[in-house]
Parts: structure tokens; sequence; C-alpha cells
């Protein structure tokens, strides 16, 4: 294959200080970055936005200053986590990976850009028919789900789960890996316009929170109700003390994001109910999402299985990414929200079924 013409300058998102979306920047001249020896250079064709995204724009919560500068970010910082692309260069380490490949991932930060430099052990190859925008929502949603519902919900066959915000990111992820775990039956959490979503990935019922509250025990339980084994709360508009009477007497109560879609809710309180749960039965635990080799290798099986796809509500060109993170910032977006970086790619299946 003919090595690809890299030039030294792109498009970028780049983040000179703290603040909301109208702080970022729509450079057109950011230096491309040049990998290191165990990294590749992928020519980003599609992005992601997560709620990580908002959370270091604003600098919030503080301890997230020290990784990206304490008063401002370090220069040069460009945002964004997820994306899809293809190679077009490997650092003189890298075996496992060739120019042309086209491959999905995260970095941190850097995806809202038309290149990024990413270990080669934090990039999977896109999964057989799917496209680039539907890869690049793969990796933090997808990597999140899985710590829930498989590593601290331990969720195992004939599980009855409860998923609340099954319609967000990480929640239609949680819904359908709880299913590839053998759940009996999963309870999806969003409002009534979302429902036909969520049971279309797999959800066994709906709870219209508009119209009813997912920690109300239901007075005339339906033949086949039995208390929750685990509860995958990502919306955390609920104390862990109101889902006690509907858990089973071993059962875990998952805390993945706080209140507004956040990332986590009061540490002090998250905190206090792991505690408190430590000499109970049923057990609160928090969960975040890293990117590790070990997930993203997880998750592109999955897909490659058919047992997840996903849902993309809005699409937004590189340059109107502030505009896609405010509509984020709202907490109502259903599936995710991708950045078109190469809009004439963004739907291309380089792997067919």
């Amino acid at each position: 294959m003919t090595t690809p013409t890299i030039p030294t300058t792109m498009r970028a998102i780049s983040l000179p200080a703290y603040g909301g979306p109208e702080v970022l920047v729509v450079a057109a001249d950011h230096p491309v970055p040049k990998p290191k020896p165990n990294q590749v250079l992928v020519r980003v064709i599609a992005a992601a936005v997560n709620a990580a995204d908002w959370h270091i724009m604003r600098g919030d919560p503080k301890a997230a200053r020290l990784a990206f500068g304490l008063t401002r970010p370090s220069p040069g910082t460009v945002l964004g986590n997820d994306f899809a692309g293809t190679i077009v260069a490997v650092g003189e380490k890298v075996k496992d990976w060739s120019i042309g490949d086209s491959v999905w991932g995260a970095v941190t930060p850097g995806a809202y850009a038309e290149y990024v430099a990413v270990p080669e052990t934090d990039i999977a190859r896109v999964p057989k028919g799917w496209t680039y925008a539907e890869a690049a929502t793969l990796s933090t949603a997808g990597i999140t789900a899985v710590g829930a519902v498989r590593d601290n919900a331990q969720v195992k066959d004939g599980d009855h789960v409860l998923v609340n915000g099954a319609s967000s990111g990480v929640g239609m992820f949680a819904v359908q890996i709880a299913k590839a775990f053998g759940a009996a039956r999963v309870v999806g959490v969003c409002s009534g316009k979302n429902a036909a979503m969520v049971s279309g990935l797999g959800a066994d019922s709906i709870i219209d929170y508009t119209q009813e509250s997912c920690v109300a025990v239901p007075a005339q339980k339906p033949a086949d109700w039995k208390p929750y084994d685990s509860v995958v709360d990502i919306i955390g508009n609920h104390p862990y003390a109101k889902y006690r009477p509907l858990l089973a007497s071993k059962g875990k109560w998952v805390s993945v994001g706080g209140p507004g879609g956040g990332l986590l809710g009061h540490t002090s309180t998250a905190l206090g109910n792991m505690l408190g749960s430590t000499f109970s039965s049923q057990k609160a635990v928090m969960c975040t999402g890293f990117t590790n080799q070990k997930d993203t290798l997880f998750l592109e099986k999955l897909a490659n299985e058919g047992k997840i796809r996903t849902v993309i509500q809005k699409r937004y060109p590189l340059d109107q990414t502030p505009e896609a993170i405010k509509v984020l910032e709202t907490g109502r977006i259903a599936g995710k929200i991708v950045i078109e970086v190469d809009k004439a790619r963004v739907d291309e299946k380089p792997y067919p079924a």
C-alpha cells in the first residue's frame, strides 16, 4: 500500500481555557501529532461526544485538572476521547497494525481532530458491518457499560436487572451487555418517547419515568416480578436507600453517573453508600470506565457476534463541536452524538458483514 501523505497541520478543536463550549477554538492549523514508537497515527473519520469531554472542558471536578493543567489546560490540548478512522503511520515498535487498517478506540484527550496518535493497545478493528460513525461510539460508553455490568453488577444467567438511564450512551450498551451475559429480565428506565428504542435493544420491559418512579415497589406485582439482582444507575437521581427495597438480599446497586449526566454524583454520598453497605449483604459500588485493551477487544467481539449495536441520534461537523457539547450537557440525548470529521466517509463500512 502506498504510504499516505501526512500534512504538518490539521483542523482540531482546541481547549485554551476551562469553561463552557464557548471557550473551544476551531483551529485550522493545529500541529499533526507524531506517533511514538508504540503508537499509531490515525486519520480520524468520526468521533463521538461523551460526558468526559465536558468534564475536561470545564475542569470539573477540580481533580481532573491534575492531569490537564491546574489553572488552564496544557498548551495544545485538543478535546475529545472516542474516534474511528484509518491508520496512516505506525511507530517503529508497532507489530500488530498496518497502514490502511480501519480502527476505533479512545485517547485522553485529542479525538476532535483530523489526526490522532494513540497507543496500539488502545484500538480495535472496526467491527464487521459497522460504519466509522457507529464504531466511534463504542469506546467510552461501551467500556463503562462492560465495567458496570460484567465487573460490578456481575450479571449472570437468570438475573433480573434494572438499568436507570437505559436510553443514554452507557445505558443502551448496558441493556445489551446484560442480555449477552444471560439476564432473564432487563428493565429499562427511560422516557416514553425512547421506549421503542430501548425495547429494540433488548429490554424486556420499560418504566417510563415521566409516568412512574423506578424506585416505587409495585403495588400489584406482575407474575414474573422478583427483586432485582442488580441496578445499573446511570442517572443518579435517586439515593441508594430508595433502591434497597427493590434489591434481592444479595443485590448490587452500581452507581455509574451523577445527576444531570455527570460522571459522578456527590463523592461523599457515594463513598458513604459504599461504606454503609460493607456490613450488608446488599452492596453499593461505584463504576467508572477507563480505556484498556481487554475491554476494547471484548467489545469488538460482542459487536462482531451481533450482540451489541449502537444508536446515533445526532451528527455534527467538526466545526460545530461546541454546539454538540451544548446538546449533550442538556442530558436529553438518546443514544450517541457523532462528530463527522470526514463527512464523505463516515458511513463507509470498511469491513462488510
